[in-house]
């Protein structure tokens, strides 16, 4: 079981030397020398994003400029270091969902072309990352999901529909 945990997936998948980073989560590992890397953020949001964030900065440590994660609202920190946890709704959206998507949205958009954004998503993340469009309301959104849940949709037709609210 240790095998999969969030912590030690993240700790399996990401490592540094004096030269570079090395992320092998890709269908192709990707080595990165520090010399073409801006800022590193994180973003990240599900049931399992804290352990796997808090694994990614004991890698990481000082070379993380900012991040912003999403993470069930029974997890303990809301700020810790350089990264923002918000607490976000599962398996429905609420205004935390909002907020975390909202402060995703513009860490994504202040990163630089050189810049490596790490994400780290986990069961759960569609519900705790919710910017429905306009004309949609969360309260909307909520009822749907609800209503689906209900009548037994699976999870991959649940997303479906989250996807297009």
């Amino acid at each position: 079981m240790k095998a999969v945990e969030p912590s030690a997936l993240v700790a399996r998948a990401l490592s540094v030397d004096t030269g570079g980073i090395m992320l092998e989560a890709l269908a192709t590992p990707a080595y990165l020398p520090w010399s073409r890397i801006g800022s590193i953020y994180l973003v990240g949001a599900g049931k399992g994003c804290e352990a796997m964030a808090q694994s990614a900065r004991s890698i990481l440590s000082h070379r993380i400029r900012a991040g912003c994660l999403a993470v069930p609202h029974a997890a303990s920190p809301v700020t810790s270091g350089r990264c923002r946890f918000i607490p976000a709704g599962h398996p429905f959206a609420d205004e935390g969902s909002r907020i975390a998507a909202m402060a995703i949205k513009d860490l994504l958009e202040a990163a630089g072309p050189n810049d490596l954004i790490i994400s780290l998503l986990s069961g759960g993340a569609s519900a705790m990352v919710s910017l429905p469009p306009a004309g949609v309301a969360p309260e909307d959104k909520q009822v749907t999901i609800s209503l689906l849940l209900q009548s037994g949709a699976s999870i991959a037709e649940i997303n479906t529909v989250r996807r297009h609210l």
